[in-house]
């Protein structure tokens, strides 16, 4: 297990956590992305595990890989190390391509069995609020969520903030109650722990 594996999956209490510059270079490294493609993180806390390397590019799929599938045997091109690449126009509707160059993270918090902060994007121009949760200490997210597995094997759940609707009573000209209503980031209900059921 690596150094920052335990931390993650450690108690605070005990343990303590990592959060600041540290703990951003540190999520990068947990991650798998190399110093160069996460803007110089420090590998040195990563496990024996080499990080799967980050390809040209990579697609997922709404639709459980139907799409990909469907279209991969005439518009598929296989490469030496034997990764098979679709091309983004052959695919269907309901595909997401994830960019060649990773995310940065900051204002991370690792400890605890979560990890959270926020995602920004590799051109700077898209920032999101996440947190994981460590699979083998909680119970399965509700809402929307993915499942990461880190360069030490361990699988994490991971939940993005959602648009929420927000309002705001207030009384109009006629004593009326009213609500001005706007959109916000919001993340989900944090999944129950494991020992706490």
């Amino acid at each position: 297990m690596s150094v920052v594996g335990a931390v993650a999956k450690g108690s605070m209490s005990s343990i303590g956590s990592i959060t600041g510059e540290q703990a951003s270079e540190a999520l990068s490294g947990y991650l798998g992305y190399s110093p160069a493609e996460a803007g110089g993180a420090d590998t040195s806390v990563q496990g024996s595990i080499p990080p799967a390397p980050i390809t040209q590019e990579d697609v997922i799929t709404l639709d459980g890989g139907a799409a990909a599938a469907a279209s991969s045997a005439s518009a598929s091109a296989s490469r030496p190390d034997g990764h098979t690449t679709i091309p983004p126009s052959s695919l269907a509707g309901g595909s997401t391509h994830i960019p060649n160059t990773p995310p940065q993270f900051r204002d991370v918090e690792i400890g605890g069995g979560r990890i959270t902060g926020h995602e920004v994007s590799s051109d700077g121009q898209a920032e999101r609020e996440f947190a994981m949760y460590s699979a083998e200490q909680y119970m399965t997210p509700t809402g929307p969520y993915d499942t990461v597995q880190t360069v030490d094997g361990s699988s994490w759940y991971r939940q993005y903030a959602q648009p929420t609707v927000e309002k705001t009573p207030y009384k109009d000209h006629d004593d009326k109650i009213k609500y001005e209503e706007r959109i916000v980031s919001q993340m989900p209900p944090v999944p129950k722990r494991k020992d706490k059921i």
